[in-house]
């Protein structure tokens, strides 16, 4: 029988050489071999109890198969993948019963598995991997782990017992929340801790005031089961719900959801977890093999890991066990052990994508000291102070006593006290902007205990958006002038809660009055546009329901609102996007296109009546070609919209005609913005973009790439009025979170002092002393919005540096050294007595000027800028060389110091011999058989001292140069 099926397998591989998918047959062999060797089942041949298959836009991408009694095999149906995705020993796998963390893992899979299909990649790495498992090659593992945690808990019946009631939820309450419930898992694995710390409570939108007791909460350890049930259900309850508390969790019957950085810091704060080792990693910081060694290290150590992975939604659950000898994880999906298995991390090809990248998780998760327990009450964790304030420290002990109290700042001791507490006031005047690290050391005799916190000195300080619901971010700002912004939020724990809030300030932001758009459910808002404290309009699309969409406004600063039904978009395929308004009277609106044109309409009284533009107005779009929500951007008369295609169509005359060019981001979803009625940029703006930008210099005529240098973001963009080119980016995703500028329309980027890591949204600004960023909304704390309060510097528009002059015979050289500048260079202008003498590109840094009679000669360089030139560095230089005295038989090079890739020979005799050596006489280049060369390559050459030595009728000559 094993003769038979190794002869079968063969066979397969054979055809497999020349044909990247993999039938149903083939993968089912592979499956069998591994789910033999992996589940226990070497002395039998696995029987298959059914299979299906999961296909990406018509493209087989896996396969799916479940064996008697129990146990799942995941195949890829290429071979240009990794073989095996995920398996099982326990338990059978359907689409139809799977649980949203599992579903959303598998979906990135097939993604990934249909990119590397269609784009053929190389499987010469991956097609042994078929080959070894099919022929019994399989690793030996020294050591494998886990999996460690043996509780199957979930989110819905009786887990959800102490949560917030709602008719709608599993057996009315809303459901526990991944967060809450992976997080419960690696608690009850640990049993820790005995009873928690202090007490919080916020105010939820739904649900109202939501509190938990930490303290005077024993946590029944013994009590919780692997599983809960009608007679085990009270401490598993008691616990999930204290952990959703802790992390603000916005509970909901279909999907609650929470911060995992505020998970983090409740472990700490409230449930006494060591902060010395826990932190949160995010895999985009790692590569494949870093980022498993760091989870295997902790789980060597018998610590389970906090896992989550974004896809049509953030999920988290549990990383509890690995295989050594697969290279794959067991992950506990938090749906009572439904899906639970061994799943492949990282990239499915070693020349492809990883589908993994935007992973995160939190490690080091270990009881702290329970006989002893710190706390900086105050400030409160990533406090932002502005420069120049105050800021009142108080720490105290809450379990234990100490003899002597500490606090360090950024590792220096700042203030001490023997006794239970300790005070300090601390200044921030002079301080630079950026992260303080405040670490408060507790000690006895027995013991020594830490607790830390950050502060952060900006420029950007916190207001409240004023919304109640935990996670309402900001999706759309809009700026009327300094007192008046409106915005649009959406749920950042739950994307798929489609709302329709907004807030508004009149007073520059130091009170936001939140809203929603009434009797209107199931619109979302598309953007906002506000005319002055009073009126703004609001174009909205129907996500579910039977509500009418199109543009909405209020004239009561939102207290009602109203369709304006002459802007009908009623056709199915309707779908409003954007509008702008050039004065109180004159509009403009666009929708997606209905019977191959883009849906426009114009208003000139308000938008009591909307007229739709000829069809022949606009340029036709693209098939699959659509516009974007909040695409738009406007300079007087001038406007123009981004496309899911990477197209910009553009007007001069306020709407009424258009024209369409194509950017250099071919099919991207592009957001467009102008500084002026020429200049603008654009950034592909899709979910996981990593913000590419295209320029145009003639009002979006024509395009150009960007490459841009330093930290930039792609969640929103702005320019910066009354600035020669300064933009700002911000970022929201994992790994790639904060606030940035530049200086030079986005060819450099720097970040702003604090921001880094924290989440910054869709951003406005006025000038270059004020801005907004919208955030997200922490209960009970100043959050939903930044306010940017400081000065950004003008851009330096700084000279050449080190101008270096010398002459060898009737000629001069010249050369400098690049400015260290944030401003992208264009090149440099050289003058000899005012004269412009030559134009050089940014990366030339000499100049020679040939055959000069004697003179005294007065040279100038200036660094040219887009946003214009420098101050110039100047020399002079006395050339009196005499008449008898000049002789074209001395050789001579140019440029020296070299910079470019040819080092130039100035020399009227025939040469012998020609060779350059370094500084250790060793030969670095010689000319061979050519004997007339003028031209001598050093693009091979390392930077250094040289020496070129040439031999020729008159004698052997050598001249020393220097390459940088």
């Amino acid at each position: 029988m094993k003769k038979i099926i190794l002869f079968v397998v063969s066979a397969f591989f054979a055809g497999l050489l020349v044909a990247k998918p993999v039938s149903k047959d083939y993968a089912l062999a592979v499956a069998r071999e591994f789910f033999m060797q992996y589940c226990g089942k070497l002395d039998s041949v696995a029987t298959l109890k059914d299979y299906y298959v999961v296909n990406y836009l018509e493209t087989p991408t896996y396969y799916v198969f479940n064996f008697y009694p129990g146990g799942f095999v995941i195949v890829s149906a290429d071979n240009a993948t990794i073989p095996i995705l995920a398996y099982s020993g326990q338990g059978s796998h359907y689409l139809t019963n799977t649980c949203p963390e599992s579903r959303d893992w598998l979906d990135r899979y097939s993604r990934e598995i249909y990119r590397i299909s269609s784009g053929h990649e190389d499987n010469n790495i991956t097609s042994g991997q078929w080959e070894d498992i099919l022929n019994q090659r399989f690793s030996k593992s020294s050591m494998d782990i886990g999996p460690l945690i043996s509780a199957n808990w979930s989110q819905d019946d009786w887990y959800n017992y102490y949560c917030p009631a709602d008719p709608a939820g599993p057996s009315g309450h809303a459901l526990t929340g991944c967060v809450a419930t992976a997080a419960g898992m690696i608690m009850k694995y640990h049993g820790f801790p005995m009873n928690g710390i202090g007490s919080h409570a916020y105010q939820h939108y739904l649900y109202g005031l939501l509190s938990a007791d930490f303290g005077a909460t024993t946590y029944d350890w013994s009590n919780m089961g692997n599983t809960a049930n009608s007679c085990s259900y009270d401490a598993v309850a008691t616990l999930l719900y204290h952990v959703g508390v802790s992390a603000d969790m916005n509970y909901s019957p279909v999907a609650s959801g929470a911060y995992e950085k505020q998970l983090m810091y409740s472990l700490v704060d409230n449930f006494n977890y060591d902060q010395s080792t826990i932190r949160e990693v995010f895999k985009a910081d790692y590569s494949d093999n870093d980022w498993k060694q760091l989870l295997m290290n902790d789980l060597d150590h018998m610590l389970p890991v906090f896992y989550s992975g974004s896809g049509s939604d953030s999920h988290a659950f549990v990383c509890d066990g690995y295989t050594l000898s697969n290279n794959m994880f067991h992950f506990n999906w938090g749906w009572g052990g439904l899906d639970n298995g061994y799943y492949a991390i990282g990239a499915l090809n070693p020349f492809g994508n990883n589908f993994s990248s935007d992973n995160s998780a939190i490690i080091g998760i270990k009881p702290g000291n329970p006989a002893m327990v710190a706390r900086i009450s105050q400030p409160g964790r990533e406090a932002i102070v502005a420069p120049g304030s105050t800021v009142d420290v108080e720490a105290s002990m809450v379990i234990g006593n100490a003899a002597s109290m500490e606090l360090y700042i950024n590792d220096q001791l700042t203030a001490s006290n023997s006794g239970q507490s300790l005070s300090y006031s601390w200044n921030t005047t002079g301080l630079n902007l950026g992260s303080y690290q405040f670490k408060l050391k507790a000690m006895n005799e027995q013991d020594t205990v830490y607790h830390e916190v950050t502060v952060i000195i900006s420029e950007w300080i916190p207001e409240s958006s004023g919304f109640t619901s935990p996670s309402r971010g900001i999706q759309y700002l809009h700026a009327v002038d300094s007192l008046v912004l409106w915005a649009t939020a959406y749920d950042g724990a739950n994307t798929s809660n489609y709302i329709h809030e907004f807030t508004r300030t009149i007073n520059g932001g130091d009170t936001w009055i939140a809203g929603s758009v009434t009797n209107y459910s199931g619109l979302v808002p598309s953007m906002i546009f506000g005319i002055d404290a009073q009126t703004a309009y609001c174009p909205m699309y129907r996500q579910n329901g039977s509500n009418p969409q199109g543009i909405f406004v209020t004239h009561d600063g939102g207290v009602n609102w109203v369709q304006q039904t002459t802007a009908l978009f009623t056709d199915p395929s309707s779908f409003p996007n954007v509008i702008h308004f050039f004065n109180p009277n004159e509009g403009w609106c666009m929708g997606d296109p209905v019977n191959g044109h883009f849906e426009c309409y114009s208003t000139t009284d308000g938008g009591d009546h909307w007229v739709a533009l000829p069809e022949n107005a606009l340029p036709p779009p693209l098939a699959g070609e659509y516009g974007v929500t909040g695409f738009i951007s406007s300079v007087g008369d001038h406007i123009w919209f981004g496309t899911s295609k990477g197209r910009v169509f553009r007007s001069g005359d306020r709407g009424k005609t258009w024209q369409v060019s194509s950017t250099t981001l071919l099919n991207k979803y592009v957001d467009v913005k102008f500084a002026d009625t020429l200049h603008g940029i654009c950034m592909e703006d899709n979910s996981g973009s990593t913000g590419n930008i295209s320029e145009s210099f003639d009002g979006g005529i024509t395009w150009s790439t960007v490459i841009p240098i330093g930290p930039h973001f792609s969640t929103s963009y702005a320019y910066v009025p009354g600035t020669p080119d300064t933009w700002i980016s911000t970022g929201a995703q994992l790994g790639s979170a904060g606030a940035s500028f530049s200086l030079d329309g986005g060819h450099h980027w720097q970040l702003f002092d604090g921001t880094d890591g924290l989440q910054y949204l869709s951003t406005v600004w006025l000038n270059s002393h004020l801005g907004w960023a919208g955030a997200f909304y922490i209960v009970n704390s100043k959050s939903g919005f930044y306010k940017f309060r400081g000065v950004l510097q003008e851009p330096t528009i700084l000279p050449p540096n080190n101008l270096q002059i010398s002459k060898q015979e009737k000629n001069i050289h010249l050369s400098w050294d690049p400015p260290a500048s944030l401003l992208s260079l264009q090149g440099y202008s050289v003058f000899r007595d005012s004269q412009l003498i030559g134009s050089l590109s940014a990366g030339t840094s000499y100049y020679d000027d040939l055959n000069l009679p004697n003179a005294n000669y007065g040279y100038c360089v200036s660094a040219n800028y887009s946003t214009g030139n420098s101050e110039q560095i100047c020399a002079s230089i006395d050339l009196d060389y005499g008449i008898g005295e000049f002789s074209d038989i001395l050789p001579w090079v140019y440029p020296n110091p070299v910079y470019d890739k040819l080092l130039h020979l100035v020399y009227n005799s025939k040469l012998a011999d020609l060779k350059i050596l370094n500084i250790l006489g060793i030969v670095a280049w010689e000319s061979g058989i050519d004997k007339t060369i003028r031209e001598i390559p050093i693009n091979a050459l390392i930077p250094g001292i040289y020496f070129l030595e040439l031999r020729s009728s008159d004698g052997i000559h050598t001249i020393k140069f220097a390459v940088r």
